[in-house]
């Protein structure tokens, strides 16, 4: 009873009805959100990463508050009565300062819920007319109030626990520092050719090895050719090596950034 007592004092509700509008606010005020759960996928989906399914398939009304999360779910589809009488019972367990459902919890939730009622029919009967406020004088709400910012902050986590698990699925993928080319026979290129000791190789008057006998590096799905070393392609595993005269025959065109001579330099 001085829970309810307490509640009333304290936002002026002696000569007022406690009204759905009433018991929605408090329970925003209280740092709570009401989600509905059976309305749509996104919400199914909270309820299962909250892990309250099992509570949420047993009853129509749950207060959740746990890892700075507060919530208040209620069924889809109640009426408003009905939905009165849960959110007076829901209200009466975040007052009592605890989401639990030990006995003692549910007895303070309940008994919440009856003074609701009680002080309602209380005005009925001693006021011969009375009008029903539909919105009444805001309660007061606590400094730094951040209702709906919590759930926020729990997607954001699970978006960034996302991108981590990729990334730690992308490094645990990364090839080794000097892949070996790949073979005629698993890549199914016809012109793939064994990287020959340059040091033999005719070279030009100039001394810099001839185009058709340079050794190039090209990607299966890319249009341009590499030297070896060049950083687009130096840890990829899924290169060949061809003569450079032959690369330009198929028409692939010198990389933009090592324009496929860095290695002879």
């Amino acid at each position: 009873m001085k829970l309810f007592d307490d509640y009333v004092r304290k936002n002026d509700l002696s000569r007022r009805y406690i009204t759905l509008e009433i018991i929605e606010r408090s329970i925003a005020l209280s740092g709570y959100r009401i989600v509905t759960y059976g309305e749509s996928v996104t919400i199914e989906r909270l309820v299962d990463t909250l892990g309250v399914r099992d509570r949420t398939n047993v009853t129509d009304s749950y207060t959740y508050s746990e890892g700075g999360v507060k919530a208040v779910f209620i069924r889809y589809g109640i009426s408003d009565n009905d939905k009165f009488e849960l959110l007076a019972h829901e209200l009466g367990h975040i007052l009592y300062g605890s989401a639990g459902t030990s006995s003692e919890q549910e007895d303070a939730a309940n008994s919440f819920k009856a003074n609701v009622f009680l002080h309602n029919t209380s005005l009925e009967e001693h006021t011969p007319v009375v009008i029903k406020p539909r919105s009444t004088a805001p309660l007061t709400a606590p400094k730094g109030d951040r209702t709906g910012a919590n759930l926020l902050k729990l997607v954001v986590l699970l978006a960034a626990v996302v991108i981590i698990i990729v990334v730690i699925i992308f490094l645990a993928r990364e090839p080794s520092e000097n892949p070996a080319p790949l073979s005629e026979d698993n890549i199914g290129v016809s012109s793939v050719v064994v990287d020959s000791d340059r040091s033999s190789a005719p070279t030009t008057a100039e001394g810099e090895t001839p185009p058709s006998e340079r050794i190039v590096w090209v990607t299966q799905t890319g249009e341009k050719y590499h030297s070896k070393t060049c950083s687009y392609v130096r840890y990829k595993t899924n290169i060949v090596s061809m003569e450079e005269a032959e690369a330009i025959r198929m028409n692939y065109e010198p990389c933009s950034r090592c324009r496929g001579y860095k290695e002879y330099e």
